[in-house]
């Protein structure tokens, strides 16, 4: 699986909204998104590019970029969320809900926290 610079931005953009659901952002949370783009071969200045064109999109243009994905991408998505809010050892009702939020409007699969950190750490 392979994503492009806008969709690895839009990603990064629903991860850096899931590590700061709950009012504290994690380093175990961070910890995630940088796994997440070394994953795909992002490493240095394209780092540094990922991050700011994450930082540069509005939510309304990410949804649409998630909503296109196929199924597998999807999935990949949801389990990326998912370990970034069960990374801290605690999921808040506020992690909850917006992870709900995202996952209806970007039609991702609904699966469990512990679904989403083994799909997520087995590569899926």
């Amino acid at each position: 699986m392979t994503f492009n610079g806008v969709e690895l931005a839009a990603i990064v953009k629903l991860g850096k909204l899931m590590s700061a659901a709950d009012g504290n952002v994690h380093e175990n949370e961070l910890a995630v998104i940088a796994l997440e783009l070394t994953k795909f071969g992002v490493e240095g200045n394209a780092t540094d590019s990922i991050l700011l064109a994450s930082d540069a999109l509005e939510f309304s243009d990410v949804i649409p970029v998630v909503k296109n994905m196929t199924a597998d991408e999807k999935l990949h998505v949801v389990s990326f969320l998912g370990a970034i809010i069960a990374a801290d050892g605690k999921i808040t009702e506020s992690e909850k809900k917006i992870c709900t939020l995202v996952s209806m409007l970007c039609n991702l699969p609904e699966i469990t926290a512990a679904q989403a950190v083994s799909n997520f750490m087995g590569g899926i």
